[in-house]
C-alpha cells in the first residue's frame, strides 16, 4: 500500500539582482533590481502566499563566479549573482507579513561561528530541551 503526500511548491531566489539568467527577457513589472529593499521581499512573499504556494527558498552563494573567461570580470559586469545580501536578513520580515509560508535558506558557515549561526534560526534560551538539541547541557544565559 503506498501513502499519500502532499505535493509542495515553493518559490525559489536568490538575494541578488539576478539569478544565472542575467541579461535574459524580463518582464516588464520586474522588480529585481530591488532586491536589497526590505519592501521586494515582503511583496515577494506576500505575493507566494496569495498564489497559495508553500514556501520560499532563497539560496546563498559564497563567492564570485569566475568560470566564464577564467575571470569573475563578466560576471560582475552583468550582475550575475553579484552583489548579494544575506538571505537571513529578510526571512523575519516574510514571516511577519505572511502567515502559511515556510522558509528555507542556504548559509555558508566559513566566515560564521555554528553557535552564532543556529542562533539565527533556533531559540535556545526559553527552555533546556532546546538548548540540549544544540548540545548544551543548560540553556544558555544573556
Amino acid at each position: 500500500m503506498t501513502s499519500k503526500r502532499a505535493l509542495r511548491f515553493n518559490a525559489f531566489n536568490m538575494t541578488a539582482p539576478s539569478h544565472n539568467w542575467a541579461e535574459l527577457w524580463s518582464h516588464p513589472r520586474d522588480a529585481s533590481t530591488d532586491y536589497n529593499t526590505l519592501g521586494y521581499w515582503t511583496e515577494f512573499a506576500k505575493t507566494a502566499e496569495r498564489r497559495l504556494l508553500d514556501g520560499i527558498f532563497l539560496a546563498d552563494v559564497f563567492g564570485v563566479y569566475d568560470v566564464f573567461g577564467d575571470s569573475p570580470d563578466t560576471a560582475i559586469r552583468h550582475g550575475v549573482q553579484i552583489p548579494k545580501a544575506d538571505p537571513t536578513l529578510f526571512v523575519s520580515a516574510m514571516a511577519l507579513v505572511t502567515k502559511h509560508l515556510g522558509f528555507g535558506i542556504t548559509a555558508n558557515l566559513t566566515l560564521d561561528h555554528p553557535y552564532h549561526f543556529a542562533r539565527h534560526f533556533f531559540d535556545t534560551r526559553s527552555s533546556d530541551a532546546k538548548a540540549h538539541r544544540l548540545g548544551f547541557a543548560t540553556r544558555p544565559t544573556p
